[in-house]
C-alpha cells in the first residue's frame, strides 16, 4: 500500500512540475515551440542578471566591528585574542620575535617555506626557524612536543579529529608562552 502511494504522490509531483514548466515556457504545442519558449526564459534571465550591478556588494563593509564580527557564530571556537609573553616583543626593534621549531616531515617543507615568506612581510614580526631533524617513525606525541619559548610546526597522522589543521597554545598569566602548529 504505501509503494502504491509512493508512486501516485510521485506521479503527481511530476505532473505538477510538467504543467508549470508547459506554463512558464508559453503554453508550447509542439517540441520546437517549447525549445523558443526556453530560449526566452534564458534570455530574459540573462538581460535580468547583466542589469544587476555587482560592483556595490562589498560596499560600507568598513562600518563593520570586525572585532566582534564572530562572537555569534557557534562554530567559531574559541576567538580569544592571546598575545605571546613580553619577553618576546620587542616594541622598539621589529615587534614579536619568535623562532619556529621546523618539525615537519620532506612533504611539508614547501608549504612551510611559503607561510614563512608570507609571515616575514611584517615588519610586527621577526622569525627565526630552527630546523628539528624529523625521523618519520618517531610518534606524534615526539614530532610535537611543546618546548617553551617557541612554536613548534609539525605534522602527523592525528586520526578523525575533524580538523585539518589545529594551533594548541600554553597560556600562562595571560600571555603565551609556548604553541605547537599542527598540520
Amino acid at each position: 500500500m504505501g509503494k502504491i502511494i509512493s508512486g501516485i504522490t510521485s506521479l503527481l509531483l511530476l505532473g505538477g512540475i510538467g504543467i508549470a514548466l508547459w506554463y512558464f515556457l508559453g503554453k508550447p504545442e509542439n517540441l520546437s515551440e517549447a525549445k523558443d519558449g526556453l530560449g526566452d526564459a534564458y534570455n530574459k534571465t540573462k538581460d535580468q542578471i547583466d542589469k544587476f550591478d555587482f560592483g556595490d556588494v562589498l560596499e560600507d563593509l568598513s562600518d563593520l566591528d570586525w572585532g566582534q564580527f564572530f562572537n555569534d557564530d557557534p562554530f567559531a571556537g574559541n576567538t580569544t585574542v592571546t598575545l605571546w609573553d613580553e619577553q618576546y616583543i620587542e616594541r622598539d626593534s621589529g615587534g614579536l620575535q619568535l623562532t619556529l621549531v621546523n618539525s615537519l616531515s620532506a612533504d611539508w617543507q614547501e608549504e612551510f617555506e611559503v607561510a614563512v615568506a608570507d609571515w616575514s612581510e611584517s615588519d610586527a614580526l621577526t622569525l627565526d626557524v630552527v630546523v628539528e631533524p624529523v625521523d618519520d617513525a618517531w610518534d606524534n606525541e615526539k614530532k610535537c612536543k611543546r618546548q617553551d619559548d617557541v612554536m613548534v610546526v609539525c605534522n602527523g597522522n592525528f586520526g578523525d579529529t575533524g580538523w585539518v589543521g589545529i594551533n594548541e597554545n600554553e597560556v600562562r598569566g595571560g600571555r603565551i608562552i609556548s604553541s605547537v602548529a599542527k598540520m
